[in-house]
């Protein structure tokens, strides 16, 4: 986590001949050393273009004092910093758009090739004195640098105004893209119409090529992110133009790019480009022009940003501060949309999309294809609540079988036939949990399986129970609504060579009547077991048509459900064997466990339960339970037959 930092500034726009920074340059350093305080790790700093307004080179005193302050704040935080040109950091002359009128698009290499070797050198007359600039500014951070960072983070004289540059940090590999946005301009109507030029993208990506293999064996052939900087936003440039540099940026087998960072616009945005196997982040900010030419009387809002990177959880921390109209740096909270953003006034984004799944994978039927339901803003509480009811439910129900341990020791213990020896071995077993006497306390407990079915009967049970209050006590706290629910396990019952489902146990919330529960066949039941995986109603509608119909028909609206989820829980026991009127054997579960909403609004606590495999903990609960109280499903029935009457899953008695 937090494995590196970049400070990005953009569009300086310095405009002062001697060395007194203007008082925005001096609040930009004062936020820039308070927000120091809250970064824990090495800063890399980037400034995409327009260092100097309006490319008049008599501000360079400015400049120098700027950055010489900006290094003394960074102090020993600091681990690299890149500079690209932007349209002011050109000195415009006559040859500008006669050398454009050369400039051909053409996917042909020789064509770039011949007009990289035939104009640049004129074209680049006008950022001389901005590579001189840029070299003084990075002489200024080189000052009592350990060589072996200079070694490390490349930190040395610009000699051209694009390229590839290698930073390390803590064996991590950054490679950065150095794009010339601003060779192509020639006034203040430059949207959609400059060029990249097929010479620069070649030159870079042979660059990318040499330094991945590069001679320091131990940080190994590959680069762990790669970050392009430019002046300008993409979509600047021609469509064909802008069409070739996004190819160049996306394709894995070429700069294989993670984040594209720009200025130009004096604005704060994200915006991202994306294939079928790669994604590219592009983030923008900009200080913009002096306070002193603007015009307007309602001030001007000033950005500049921080990226904390934290490569292993694959996300970005962007923390975005704009000046108020008194020139003060605040947190801009104006581009954040969800609430928890605002709160921590920041953005949290992905570095690669393409590597983050944003929805939950929801289990249909063999032979369909799963659906999914994306993560929003809505469904993170819902999260949050599941959590909650799995560990309350683990928690009560290892309770409830505490009590039912100690409970049938006491009543073992009054048997009168039970040797005190015998005793002892229930004790150390039921209570002491002393798996040495297990088998031996399963010899006796055999002798009295009526209390094991009962205990196994008042289990399903205190789980119906368990579930429903833990569930509808969380949701109200999410929401301070009622949430009314029906949870139940049904027993398998083969008839006329069928498999009929039969309510055994069930809890309902207040003003909700499960007893009229039917028997059922279970399609979705017979799915659920072949599947492994819970499955819903609604996902799987086909099969569970003659439910919903029948459901849709019900003429009291209270007993009129939403939506339900089956779910078969996993353990050893709970496969039942049968011949069918064909007189093959066949399975199917034994036990089933269902929940049942009657309100759309509870629909996210099915997907939950389907994706988090609530079948998983069920399966855990009952194999613990049966790990003391090992039940014979057809003494079990027998049980059942004696102390219960079953009529078509109402329970009397």
């Amino acid at each position: 986590m937090n494995d590196f930092t970049i400070l990005h500034l953009s569009d300086l726009h310095l405009n002062v001949k001697s060395n007194v920074l203007p008082t925005l340059m001096e609040k930009l350093l004062d936020d820039i050393s308070i927000q120091l305080e809250y970064v824990d790790n090495k800063v890399i700093i980037v400034v995409t273009g327009d260092i100097i307004h309006k490319g008049n080179y008599d501000y360079e005193p400015s400049v120098i004092q700027f950055f010489s302050r900006l290094k003394e704040i960074v102090g020993k935080k600091f681990a690299a910093i890149f500079i690209v040109p932007g349209n002011h950091d050109k000195e415009r002359n006559a040859v500008d758009e006669m050398m454009l009128k050369k400039y051909k698009f053409s996917i042909e290499e020789e064509t770039s090739v011949k007009f990289k070797r035939k104009y640049w050198k004129y074209i680049n007359f006008a950022f001389d004195k901005h590579i001189k600039l840029v070299n003084k500014i990075y002489d200024i951070f080189n000052e009592n640098e350990q060589e072996s960072d200079k070694e490390n983070n490349e930190i040395k004289s610009l000699e051209e105004t694009y390229g590839l540059s290698v930073v390390t940090i803590d064996k991590i590999r950054i490679a950065f893209i150095r794009f010339n946005t601003a060779w192509a301009c020639v006034g203040d109507k430059d949207e959609r119409k400059l060029k990249m030029g097929l010479f620069q993208l070649k030159e870079i990506l042979e660059e990318y090529e040499e330094k991945k293999s590069c001679e320091n064996k131990k940080t190994g052939n590959r680069y762990d992110i790669t970050i392009a900087l430019a002046h300008h936003p993409v979509n600047w440039l021609t469509g064909k133009e802008e069409t070739r540099v996004q190819y160049y940026l996306l394709k894995n087998s070429l700069l294989n790019c993670d984040i594209y960072i720009s200025g130009h616009i004096h604005d704060r945005d994200v915006i991202n480009f994306h294939n079928t196997t790669h994604s590219l982040n592009t983030l923008v900010s900009g200080i913009g022009w002096p306070d002193s030419e603007n015009t307007s009387n309602t001030g001007y809002e000033h950005t500049y940003s921080w990226y904390t990177f934290n490569l292993d959880a694959n996300s970005i921390d962007v923390y975005v501060r704009k000046s108020d109209r008194a020139g003060t740096f605040e947190a801009d909270t104006s581009i954040y949309t969800s609430p928890l953003f605002k709160e921590e006034e920041k953005i949290a984004m992905p570095i690669n999309e393409n590597k983050t799944q944003a929805f939950l994978e929801i289990d249909t039927v063999k032979g369909r294809t799963s659906k999914v339901v994306y993560i929003t803003p809505e469904l993170i509480p819902w999260m949050k609540s599941y959590m909650n009811i799995v560990i309350k439910v683990k928690s009560k129900l290892n309770i409830e079988l505490e009590k039912s341990r100690r409970n049938a020791f006491e009543e073992l213990s009054t048997k009168e036939d039970i040797r005190d020896s015998e005793q002892e071995i229930i004790r150390d077993f039921l209570i002491g949990m002393y798996d040495g006497a297990r088998n031996t306390s399963m010899e006796i407990q055999k002798r009295y399986s009526e209390i094991n079915n009962k205990y196994f009967d008042g289990f399903l049970s205190g789980v119906c129970r368990t579930i429903l209050n833990v569930i509808e006590c969380e949701l109200y706290e999410k929401d301070q609504q009622k949430h009314d629910l029906r949870v139940h396990f049904r027993r398998a019952s083969v008839e006329n060579a069928f498999v009929i489902y039969k309510m055994l146990s069930i809890a309902c919330s207040e003003g909700r009547d499960g007893s009229s529960m039917s028997p059922i066949k279970g399609q979705l039941i017979e799915a659920a077991y072949e599947n492994r995986t819970p499955l819903i109603a609604s996902i799987n509608s086909k099969i569970c048509e003659e439910s919903f119909n029948y459901n849709r028909n019900k003429s009291d609206e209270k007993r009129k459900w939403y939506d339900f989820i089956t779910i078969i829980p996993g353990f050893e026991e709970n496969n039942y064997c049968y011949k069918d009127e064909k007189n093959d054997l066949r399975y199917a579960p034994w036990l089933t466990f269902g929940i049942t909403i009657y309100s759309e609004k509870d629909k996210n606590l099915l997907y939950l339960l389907d994706y988090y495999r609530f079948n998983d903990l069920m399966a855990d609960c009952i194999k613990e339970f049966l790990w003391f109280f090992p039940t014979d499903k057809q003494g079990f029935e027998e049980y059942l037959k004696d102390v219960k009457t079953k009529k078509w899953g109402k329970i009397n008695g």
